[in-house]
């Protein structure tokens, strides 16, 4: 959608009918374009919400296959083209989105920061900023650490000092955010589940048999961006060991390095054939959520090897998936595994391997943890989260 076509989009095909609270979503990230768990987030988010209000989403078009604009019932999406360029496609975007939003008339925008900007320099309407990680808590490369990031935490500090609400995922988060901002006005409202990822799988061999995961291995999963903070070059070290040790063991891990992680990437593939492990890691990119249950479902372990995790939807699949989790603290994963997890002080190699191992030679464990994961999985709910989200909507209306 150029420009062009945004600048003819009208209010009046906005209008709710119903009289339904309307609502702007504003997320670079939306199916068919994910590269992490925010495309997630706003999926079953919205999915949930539709019933509630009238939602238009407003998402990034990476590809020209993409339909520019979709409409179903109480929802309308539309996506912006963006370059893939980092930090271009944020420019772009954000550019396009606050164009967008000035002719749809919502009563409450909704924002994923960093996204959505212009929305609260040119502010129109009652806004809630959902801010589901702060750049200042992130390390990376020179260019990160030192220019990219602190630039970010400036955004991230304009947006909420000019949200009207501010929302994010856990008790840690908002912690953080009144510490570190010292805004008064911010919820916390936990991800959901999709409660599809507690029903039973089936027999292990036959799932694996059918995504070619090899059936006598013992397979360890990981699922997330290729970024510095997510830990996965430490896992990968840790893997050496464990592989050494148990050569039986398979590590999978499902995610990209898309726009500026892809040199982190090119890292992790690199170690990978440097050690002679190209048998014995598949490294996939992404997939339609449904595919990756699939890795879920043909898994023995899930290790979240995150140095920095303000919540972790993917703690959250694992467990429903029956498996036992290891994960490190990081802010998130303490509060959503709530004990029903090993969780390691930091994601040292050594400690990851020694925890890895102790699964692998331990059954008893492993169905120890797996119990402990369901439990705890089926406390989530996306329909709480869209109740709770809605209620923020009309609390800053009421003000």
């Amino acid at each position: 959608m150029s420009l062009m076509d945004i600048s003819e989009v009208s209010n009046k095909h906005h209008r709710d009918p119903s009289g339904k609270l309307r609502v702007t979503i504003i997320s670079a990230e939306y199916p068919p374009f994910v590269q992490g768990g925010l495309g997630v987030h706003y999926r079953e988010l919205v999915e949930e919400l539709k019933p509630l209000c009238a939602v238009t989403v407003v998402a990034a078009r990476t590809s020209r296959h993409n339909p520019g604009c979709e409409r179903d019932g109480g929802l309308t999406v539309y996506r912006v083209k963006i370059p893939r360029l980092f930090p271009l496609n944020h420019i772009v975007f954000n550019l396009k989105a606050w164009w967008l939003n000035r002719s749809l008339g919502a009563d409450v925008v909704h924002l994923c920061a960093p996204f959505g900007l212009l929305c609260l320099v040119f502010k129109k309407s009652p806004t809630v900023v959902k801010i589901h990680s702060l750049y200042k808590a992130q390390g990376g490369r020179f260019l990160y650490r030192h220019i990219v990031f602190p630039t970010a935490a400036l955004m991230d500090r304009f947006m909420i000092n000019r949200a009207d609400l501010v929302m994010t995922t856990s008790e840690f988060m908002k912690k953080s955010i009144i510490s570190g901002y010292e805004h008064a006005r911010v919820v916390s409202i936990n991800n959901g589940l999709n409660h599809a990822w507690l029903e039973a799988a089936g027999e292990k061999g036959r799932v694996r048999a059918g995504i070619g995961v090899p059936a006598p291995k013992y397979v360890i999963l990981n699922v997330g961006r290729y970024v510095p903070r997510k830990g996965t070059l430490e896992l990968l070290r840790a893997f050496r060991q464990v592989h050494r040790r148990h050569p039986q063991a398979q590590l999978v891990l499902i995610g990209s390095g898309f726009s500026e992680a892809i040199s982190y990437e090119k890292q992790l593939r690199k170690f990978v054939a440097a050690n002679s492990l190209a048998e014995a890691v598949m490294m996939l990119d992404w997939m339609p959520a449904e595919q990756v249950k699939k890795y879920y479902d043909a898994a023995d372990l899930y290790v979240h090897a995150a140095s920095y995790e303000p919540f972790g939807n993917v703690i959250v699949e694992a467990m429903a998936s029956g498996l036992p989790v290891i994960a490190v603290k990081g802010g998130g994963p303490e509060e959503v595994a709530a004990g029903s997890a090993v969780i390691l002080k930091s994601n040292n190699p050594d400690g990851l391997a020694a925890a890895i191992n102790e699964f692998i030679v331990n059954p008893a464990r492993v169905e120890e943890y797996a119990g402990l994961s369901r439990k705890r999985a089926s406390t989530f709910s996306w329909k709480q989260a869209a109740a709770e989200t809605l209620a923020g909507y009309k609390s800053i209306l009421a003000s």
